[in-house]
């Protein structure tokens, strides 16, 4: 997938400067967290962090309405996404059986989170949905607004509900009767939040392979590498994921030989970044005086996640997958662990860019 720059003797000692100094579309001006929520019950959220976009400047220096419209769906999926799916695991995690819902024999009751007051992410995407050009994005919106106002209520009264544990004067009756409605609304913001999701992404590596791109012209070998390495990761997340959301989280049936393909791919990017580990000098003018420090962080966690690939791989490869009943999230050899250490190597990067 990728170009070895060092290879290229008329990019050399062409790095850019400080990083005040960089070209605009190569400044990245947001942490992210977006949620993509890929099971019915049990581990029904699995988070993944998603860098920001590459900032592109007008004139006026201004941010250009497209990169506004993103930024403000890209908040949506950071905070009003995982309040919500973690809003549903606190509920789904005291139940036998999800699809079924409480049955009022339960050993411990939990209840259900209730939702955070983000109105001001939800006016902010509004307003820029108002924005020209208009994007597929936009419609996604309409959607996942929809979607979230009719959710949220419903959200609020079975908060209620348990928090008052009105369920011991009603032998449960009105839970039961609102687990199914609450279920098919958060269905239905699930599906919108996922096509947000996916539509951000083609967005985002879009202007990626822009900033790449960029990389590559001004011979900054260590930008170019780091960002090659982040998109082979995202591109082995978003297979695995959409693999999972089709088969309904049968881990079993994941493409061996893509999953393989991945790994290769990892494992030729951590190469090149190893190798970048002895341009101190180079490692600061891109990201910083502490930029040792953080590029070292970013490096240990790449090569976590690689780690984390090959294990998930020979489990498939062997038949020997962790059974679904019998793990927790972070059990290695799953494809939940293998999303916790992409989150945190997507959180080193982040760190390391943006501080």
């Amino acid at each position: 997938m990728s170009e070895d720059l060092n290879s290229n003797p008329n990019l050399n000692n062409k790095f850019g400067t400080s990083n005040s100094q960089k070209p605009l579309i190569a400044v990245v001006i947001m942490i992210v967290l977006g949620i993509s929520s890929l099971f019915y019950a049990n581990i029904r959220n699995i988070s993944k962090n998603v860098p920001g976009l590459p900032i592109e400047l007008n004139k006026n220096n201004q941010e250009s309405s497209l990169v506004q419209k993103l930024n403000a769906y890209v908040d949506l999926l950071n905070y009003v996404s995982e309040d919500v799916y973690t809003s549903f695991d606190s509920y789904a995690n005291w139940l036998e059986n999800v699809d079924a819902g409480p049955t009022g024999n339960e050993q411990k009751i939990y209840g259900i989170y209730k939702l955070n007051d983000y109105s001001h992410y939800m006016d902010a995407a509004t307003k820029a949905y108002d924005l020209e050009p208009k994007i597929d994005l936009d419609k996604d919106f309409e959607a996942y607004k929809k979607a979230y106002i009719e959710l949220k209520p419903v959200v609020a009264e079975l908060y209620t509900y348990y928090d008052q544990q009105n369920y011991k004067d009603d032998n449960f009756e009105k839970g039961k009767s609102m687990h199914q409605k609450y279920l098919n609304l958060f269905d239905t913001f699930d599906l919108a939040s996922y096509q947000l999701d996916v539509d951000y992404e083609k967005a985002d590596l879009k202007q990626r392979k822009i900033e790449i791109e960029d990389y590559k012209n001004t011979g900054r070998i260590l930008a170019y590498d780091t960002s090659i390495a982040l998109m082979e990761a995202q591109t082995l997340y978003f297979s695995i994921r959409d693999q999972l959301k089709e088969s309904k989280n049968d881990a079993s049936k994941l493409n061996t030989d893509g999953l393989a393909k991945g790994v290769a791919g990892l494992e030729s990017s951590l190469e090149k970044l190893k190798k970048d580990q002895n341009n101190k000098t180079e490692i600061e003018k891109e990201y910083g005086v502490s930029g040792v420090s953080k590029y070292n962080s970013f490096l240990n966690s790449y090569e976590k996640l690689l780690s984390s690939a090959k294990i998930l791989a020979r489990g498939l490869k062997d038949n020997n997958l962790p059974a679904r009943d019998n793990y927790a999230r972070t059990t290695e050899g799953t494809p939940e662990y293998f999303v916790e250490t992409y989150n945190e190597m997507i959180d080193s990067f982040n760190f390391m860019t943006r501080y």
